[in-house]
């Protein structure tokens, strides 16, 4: 282990044996040359001599080391010259040699930090609350006081603070996404300062822009949706959903993105025959926007469709005719067979019953005769 200054501080090399995924306190103190300035702020940094990356400081907004972020602290007093270091978690990975480097900050900043508690979310359109605080801070002191820094403080906002918070009630815009919101903590007696920035998340429900249609060559329709996270757009041609790539190549959808805006056109080749209904629709997790129109077909299209179903209608009558007309004729020329047949058979009964009685009589009349 290094520690020390490059210029400023005495140095003193030592190796401390550590088990892996224990924690360690490595005790540091260091000196500064004799006619420092003594009402700077003492800003100090570990690094690791191997790479050259920062791995803890007390300096604000400084971008430290992912591998040793939130394992690395420096807790020692560096205004008492204690540049003690804890370690959290040890990794075989930070067997290292590690540099201390102490520099004097012509500008103080506060130690303390004022906390910012806002919600992860923010819905567009809907109040929210966001609060400010400070610890430990005196009732009597009238020296300390947070302000807000940010675009959204400058419209549809209201303030109102104490001693230790200070609360902003404001209704987020889509416009407001991605902007950044900052709570200050001031000692004006001083001019010292401390801050908590944050971006702020706004999310918004799908919202319709824009629909039209134009009838020129081909059937055109566009709709544009706005929303965060972008809305995705889906075409309905009654009941049936439209691809992207229709198989029968009749209906074209192109759809084009700049977050948070997404805009789709649906082409449709040749003209409508019959009213039929289309259907634009946008959603995203928060909300869904559709918007729909029938499409009612020109009088040369109704004319050639009314010819068209008149003829099919003539020749399916014309065939149904002949058909019905056939099966008459059939059944007719059967009913007479049968009533032919029917005569035949009646005729025949009647002779038989004749010729007994004819038998009869002869017989009869030859028994007179002897």
């Amino acid at each position: 282990l290094f520690t020390g200054s490059l210029s400023q501080v005495l140095m003193e090399v030592r190796k401390i044996p550590v088990e892996e995924g224990m924690c360690i306190t490595i005790p540091c103190m260091f000196e500064f040359p004799e006619g420092s300035p003594s009402n700077s702020m003492i800003v100090g940094y570990w690094l690791n001599k191997n790479i050259s990356s920062l791995v803890a400081t007390n300096k604000p907004n400084v971008t430290i080391d992912d591998n040793t972020k939130d394992r690395f602290h420096i807790i020692g007093n560096l205004e008492e010259r204690d540049c003690t270091l804890l370690i959290h978690d040890i990794l075989k990975s930070d067997s290292m040699t590690y540099l201390f480097y102490a520099d004097l900050g012509e500008q103080r900043n506060l130690a303390q930090k004022p906390e910012l508690h806002i919600p992860e979310i923010l819905m567009a359109g809907e109040p929210v609350t966001l609060i400010c605080t400070i610890k430990g801070t005196c009732k009597e002191s009238k020296a300390l006081f947070l302000t807000w820094k940010g675009p959204t403080v400058f419209s549809n906002t209201a303030i109102s603070s104490n001693y230790s918070s200070s609360v902003l009630y404001f209704t987020p815009k889509l416009e407001d996404h991605g902007t950044t919101l900052g709570c200050h903590l001031s000692f004006s007696l001083a001019n010292l300062t401390r801050s908590s920035i944050v971006s702020l998340q706004v999310v918004s429900p799908t919202r319709l822009l824009n629909f039209s249609c134009s009838f020129e060559k081909t059937l055109q329709c566009s709709c544009s949706f706005q929303g965060i996270p972008t809305p995705s757009i889906q075409w309905w041609m009654g009941d049936v959903p439209v691809g992207v790539n229709s198989m029968d190549n009749v209906l074209q959808v192109t759809s084009t993105i700049f977050a948070p805006w997404a805009n789709s056109t649906i082409n449709l080749v040749g003209k409508p025959e019959i009213v039929m209904s289309l259907r634009c629709e946008g959603k995203n997790q928060y909300g869904i926007h559709t918007s729909s129109i029938f499409l009612i077909p020109n009088k040369n299209s109704v004319s050639s469709v009314f010819m068209k179903g008149l003829i099919q209608g003539i020749v399916y009558g014309a065939i149904a005719s002949a058909l019905l007309f056939f099966f008459l004729v059939l059944f007719i020329m059967k009913m007479l067979k049968w009533w032919e047949e029917n005569q035949i058979l009646k005729t025949k009964e009647v002779s038989i019953l004749k010729k007994p009685e004819l038998l009869k009589e002869t017989g009869h009349s030859r028994s007179l005769k002897l």
